[in-house]
């Protein structure tokens, strides 16, 4: 049987049905999550900060059927008013992660979420799920080619160096881009405790603050030192709040090319859009 989608069809995501294989509290605020499922081998391994949705069961402890596993899969503008049309006590959750490892040869993706406090539905989800729950990502898939969709950060000749700014929901998005960044790149990462700080490799230059103001300061320290070389890109992610005062000031107070920086809103104090 072929494994290629028609040409008229192609869509640069599809929905994969997965099940939990594994489950491993790596920090007091981390928590991964291994799903696995047949399809998954045509996940793409595009890396970077690759945006996927996990759709995991309602209020009631079930995904209503909505269309998204309809082959091949069809686009939101499909399925996303469907799935917002069920009530909210049966509507199945939706939030946007950056996976962390995909092993397509397995038919594995690992997932790792931060388990915000006060929870939202995602952090809860992951505190009390079981080995052989199932649930729904959403990811690229090579059979569509490599599209970049769902990627924000696009390397480019003209970056000679890197600076990535973020918190605990944004530190996968940076661990893979740290991995695959052939600049040098500094990271600043604001943690609720330094135990979090588990993610992000150890060879980057990396300087983790769990004090808002301190982080700020060195933010802005390395910033006034480095901001005047073109050649330099930042990435903001995170508390969008935080991503936006950031920014504003990067562009502000230090002349920084707004081409120059790829920022993302990850969540927000009081409402989480990432959970």
């Amino acid at each position: 049987m072929s494994t290629a989608l028609p040409d008229q069809l192609k869509w640069e995501y599809s929905a994969f049905p997965v099940q939990i294989s594994q489950k491993q509290r790596l920090s007091p605020g981390f928590m991964r999550i291994t799903v696995t499922g047949d399809k998954l081998r045509f996940f793409g391994q595009w890396g970077l900060d690759q945006r996927i949705k996990l759709i995991i069961p309602s209020p009631a402890g079930n995904i209503p059927d909505f269309g998204i596993l309809d082959e091949p899969t069809p686009p939101p503008t499909t399925w996303l008013p469907r799935a917002k049309s069920f009530p909210a006590d049966q509507r199945p959750i939706l939030r946007t992660y950056t996976p962390s490892a995909v092993r397509p040869e397995l038919c594995e993706v690992d997932i790792d979420i931060y388990l915000h406090n006060p929870s939202g539905p995602v952090s809860r989800w992951a505190k009390n799920c079981s080995v052989d729950d199932e649930l729904i990502i959403t990811g690229p898939d090579v059979r569509a080619g490599e599209t970049g969709y769902g990627i924000t950060y696009h390397p480019t000749s003209a970056i000679d160096r890197l600076c990535l700014i973020g918190d605990c929901a944004s530190a996968p998005a940076i661990a893979n881009i740290v991995n695959q960044s052939k600049v040098p790149t500094t990271v600043f990462l604001h943690v609720d405790s330094l135990e979090d700080d588990v993610l992000i490799a150890d060879s980057s230059t990396k300087l983790t603050f769990e004090d808002i103001d301190a982080y700020k300061a060195k933010v802005f320290q390395w910033a006034s030192a480095n901001a005047a070389d073109p050649s330099v890109h930042f990435w903001i992610a995170g508390e969008t709040s935080m991503v936006r005062f950031i920014r504003k000031e990067l562009i502000n107070s230090y002349r920084v090319d707004s081409s120059r920086i790829t920022f993302l809103g990850y969540w927000k104090y009081g409402r989480r859009t990432v959970d």
